[in-house]
């Protein structure tokens, strides 16, 4: 004899399954999109920092005289900075001449320093700290993406920073 009670199916349908898959993998897509973006968006926040930080180191050294053993017997002119498109590096000048062997430091691919002219050299003098100019630096991507760093270097040696959106 047939029972008249519905038979009960246990487990789930196939178009729900599709449903959940398909509600998921778009979850996961925008995630990962998010966090690319952000990813993005921090290297270039942390490049602009570290170049903030070496100006704000050259600066510091030539203020406070910090003279290194490669200068012994030569007199301490300034800590210089020079930028180009993919880099920068950090040396002293000591009796008319750089001394000893530059910092350099290489931005992560895909970035690139807009200063003009390239290269650009930056002398911070001896006790006042000031800069040899004050410029405009802006720490841009080849990404296509909008976020930009800048840093204003202004002639009485104070250093500004903002990120900017285009």
């Amino acid at each position: 004899m047939k029972s008249l009670l519905p038979i009960k199916a246990n487990g789930y349908s196939l178009l729900e399954i599709l449903v959940v898959s398909t509600l998921i993998a778009s979850v996961v897509g925008l995630g990962i999109a998010t966090y690319s973006r952000f990813e993005r968006r921090q290297t270039i926040v942390n490049a602009g920092k570290e170049l903030v930080l070496v100006l704000r180191d050259a600066q510091s050294r030539a203020q406070s005289g910090e003279k290194p053993a490669s200068c012994s017997g030569l007199t301490l002119e300034a800590w210089r900075v020079i930028l180009d498109s993919d880099n920068y590096s950090l040396q002293v000048v000591c009796g008319g001449s750089e001394q000893g062997t530059p910092e350099i430091i290489t931005l992560p691919t895909g970035l690139s320093l807009e200063v003009s002219p390239t290269p650009i050299t930056i002398d911070f003098a001896t006790i006042t700290g000031e800069p040899s100019t004050g410029t405009t630096i802006i720490v841009t991507n080849s990404w296509g993406f909008n976020y930009r760093f800048t840093i204003e270097l202004l002639s009485t040696g104070a250093i500004q920073e903002s990120i900017e959106t285009s």
